[in-house]
């Protein structure tokens, strides 16, 4: 930013940092380059200030996760040998990390099957693909009749 300056409400309460040279915020601007930072300690609201965003957020943990929207930028990368996925938290990263390892958790309870999984949706997609055959929801588009176990 060229220029960047603090402006305070007419009540005092919240300090709005803005970007006065009305540019679009370079991807690695920090966040709290773009935030409003409240004072108020019962209030932690902080808004995204990123030109035609009126989103705002319960914490600053909330905006940083939403900033990859527009940044892009995913700090969080996967240290597992050939992979190089990149993940906006740290949250997504280690539920990855599972894909790594052998820890598949969801396991099939139909008789003679021992297909197991990392994800409940993916078991979920299995019994209704190898097992029930059930796809309640059909497509709505004219003509087609396609159907799918989730909307």
């Amino acid at each position: 930013f060229e220029t960047i300056e603090s402006q305070t409400s007419t009540t005092g309460a919240v300090d709005i940092i803005t970007d006065t040279t009305n540019e679009r915020p370079k991807p690695e601007a920090r966040i709290k380059d773009i935030a409003i930072k409240n004072n108020n300690k019962n209030c932690n609201r902080v808004k995204c200030l990123w030109p035609g965003c009126s989103l705002e957020f319960r914490d600053k943990y909330n905006l940083s996760v939403h900033m990859v929207r527009h940044t892009g930028e995913k700090s969080f990368h996967c240290r597992s040998a050939g992979c190089q996925k990149t993940y906006a938290t740290k949250a997504a990263l280690d539920v990855h990390y599972n894909t790594h390892s052998d820890n598949r958790r969801f396991k099939c309870t139909f008789s003679e099957c021992d297909a197991a999984f990392i994800r409940k949706t993916q078991l979920t997609v299995h019994v209704s693909d190898k097992h029930t055959g059930l796809k309640p929801f059909r497509c709505n588009w004219p003509g087609c009749k396609c159907t799918a176990y989730q909307r």
